[in-house]
C-alpha cells in the first residue's frame, strides 16, 4: 500500500516535523548562540593554554636562562629549557597535556617565534605600565654601558621617581640598548630613544647619573652637556660606587709598588691554584687535614672590589694551606715551569712586603667593602650616601693617624714574619711595643 512505502513515511514526518519546528530566524539564532558559545569555550582554553606559556617565558626570562636548544625535535635529549619545562608541566596539568595531544598541529604555541613573541609582548606590557606610573612625574635617570659576553657593548637605562603612596623612591629597569659606537652622540641618541619609548620628555627629567667616563660626564661634549642642552636645569650626578672604584684604582696603581706588586701575587696565586684541578686537589686535601674550613679563592676585577676584598680574606685564612700547597707541588710536580711558578709564589708569599699589604689591605677592603655594599642598596639616597662616603673617609683618616692601630698591626705583621721565619728588612730606629719586648720597624 502507498502509505506504507518509504517516500509516504519520510513525508509525512516532514510534514510533521515542519509544522512542529521552528521558525528559520529562531533555528538561524539558536545556530548563532550555539557557534559564539563555542567560540567562547575555546578563546577560554586557548588563553588557558597561554597563561602557562606566559608563566614558563617569564621564569626563564627573569633568571636570564636561554630558551633554545640546539636540537629541538621530539627525540632530542635537550630540547631547550622552554620545551624541557613543557614537558615537565604536561605531566601534571591535563589541560595542558590534552592540548598538546589532541590540538591542531598548527596551534600548539611552542615554536621560536612563539617564544620571541611572548617576549615582545610582556615587555610592552611592563612598559605601558611603567608609562603609566611615570606619566606626569618628574624622573632621574642613570646609564651605564659595558660589553658582554658576545664583545657587544650594551647599555643600560635605568629610570627612577618618587612613589607618593609608598612614600619611597622606585626604579625600574627599562632594557639594554645595543652600541654600534660609544662616542657621546651615539650613547645620547641611543639614549633619546630610551626615553622617548616611554614618553618622556627631557623636560621631566631632573638629574642624570652616570660614570665618569668623558663620553658621558664631559662638560662641552659629553653625554651631560647635551642633555642640558635640551634641559639646562638637569643635576648630574657621578655614581659615587665608581667614584670609590675610581680612587681606590688611583692610589693603589702603579706608583705604590708594594700593593701594587701585592695584588698582582695574589691574581697569581688564584690563577696557578685554580687553574688547575689537580692543583686544587692538593689544596683541597692539605685544608683538610689540618682540619681549617676552605675559603674560596677569589680572582681581581678592575670594576668590582668587593673580589678584591674576598681575595684578600682568602689568602689571609688560608695562608699557612696555601704555602704547604705550594711546596707539595714545587716537590712533587714533574713540569719545570709549574716548578718554577710555585716556587716564585713561595719566594713572594714569604716576604716581608707581602705579609705587610696583606695585614694592611685587609681591614681596609673590608671598610671598602661594606661601603660600597651600602652604595648599591635600592633605597639609598644622596643624603646619605654623602653621609656614608664621608664616614669611609674619616674611618680611613683613622686608621692612618691612630698610632695604637698601627703598632698593633706591625706587631702582628712581625709575629707573621717570625713564625714563618721570613726576613725583616733593614732597620731605621728600635722601639718598644706594648708587651715590653723590643721590636723592629722597618723601612716600609
Amino acid at each position: 500500500m502507498h502509505q506504507n512505502t518509504k517516500n509516504h513515511i519520510h513525508n509525512v514526518k516532514a510534514h510533521s516535523d515542519f509544522l512542529n519546528g521552528k521558525s528559520i530566524n529562531i533555528v538561524l539564532d539558536d545556530c548563532k548562540t550555539l557557534l559564539i558559545s563555542q567560540r567562547e569555550k575555546q578563546r577560554q582554553h586557548n588563553r588557558s593554554i597561554m597563561q602557562r606559556l606566559i608563566d614558563v617565558t617569564l621564569c626563564l626570562a627573569k633568571s636570564g636562562k636561554p630558551f633554545r636548544g640546539h636540537h629541538e625535535n621530539m627525540s632530542s635529549v635537550s630540547k631547550g629549557l622552554f620545551l624541557d619545562f613543557i614537558d615537565v608541566l604536561k605531566k601534571y596539568d591535563n589541560v595542558l597535556a590534552n592540548h598538546l595531544e589532541k590540538g591542531a598541529l598548527n596551534a600548539k604555541y611552542l615554536s621560536n617565534r612563539i617564544q620571541n613573541d611572548l617576549l615582545i609582548c610582556i615587555n610592552n606590557v611592563m612598559k605601558r605600565t611603567i608609562q603609566s606610573k611615570i606619566k606626569n612625574r618628574t624622573v632621574s635617570n642613570m646609564t651605564d654601558e659595558t660589553s658582554d659576553v658576545g664583545h657587544h657593548e650594551q647599555m643600560s637605562v635605568i629610570i627612577r621617581y618618587f612613589d607618593e603612596e609608598k612614600c619611597q623612591p622606585i626604579k625600574h629597569f627599562i632594557g639594554l640598548q645595543r652600541l654600534l659606537s660609544v662616542t657621546s652622540e651615539a650613547i645620547f641618541n641611543s639614549l633619546s630613544i630610551q626615553i622617548s619609548n616611554l614618553n618622556i620628555e627631557w623636560k621631566s627629567v631632573i638629574a642624570v647619573c652616570f660614570d665618569g667616563a668623558s663620553a658621558m660626564s664631559g662638560k662641552f661634549k659629553g653625554v651631560q652637556a647635551k642633555v642640558k642642552e635640551l634641559n639646562p636645569n638637569i643635576s648630574y650626578v657621578h655614581c659615587y660606587g665608581h667614584c670609590l672604584n675610581l680612587v681606590l684604582v688611583d692610589c693603589l696603581s702603579i706608583k705604590n709598588r708594594v700593593i701594587f706588586d701585592f695584588f698582582g701575587c695574589v691574581q697569581l696565586i688564584f690563577s696557578f691554584i685554580e687553574g688547575s684541578p689537580s692543583r686544587h686537589a692538593v689544596l683541597e686535601r692539605i685544608v683538610q687535614e689540618t682540619n681549617i674550613k676552605l675559603k674560596t679563592l677569589k680572582s681581581l676585577s678592575t670594576t668590582r672590589w668587593t673580589c678584591r676584598s674576598e681575595a684578600v680574606s682568602a689568602i689571609e685564612k688560608n695562608y699557612n694551606s696555601l704555602l704547604q700547597c705550594l711546596i707539595e707541588i714545587s716537590k712533587t710536580t714533574t713540569q719545570s715551569d709549574v716548578r718554577l711558578k710555585a716556587n716564585g709564589i713561595i719566594y713572594q708569599m714569604k716576604s716581608y712586603n707581602f705579609i705587610f699589604a696583606l695585614y694592611v689591605m685587609k681591614p681596609l677592603l673590608a671598610q671598602i667593602q661594606i661601603v660600597r655594599a651600602k652604595l648599591q642598596t635600592r633605597d639609598l639616597n644622596l643624603l646619605s650616601a654623602v653621609k656614608i662616603v664621608q664616614a669611609l673617609k674619616n674611618t680611613l683618616i683613622s686608621l692612618r693617624s691612630d698610632e695604637d692601630e698601627y703598632c698593633r698591626l706591625c706587631d702582628k705583621v712581625l709575629d707573621v714574619c717570625n713564625a714563618y721565619q721570613i726576613p725583616i728588612p733593614n732597620v731605621k730606629h728600635r722601639r718598644v711595643s706594648k708587651a715590653g719586648f723590643t721590636r723592629r720597624e722597618s723601612d716600609a
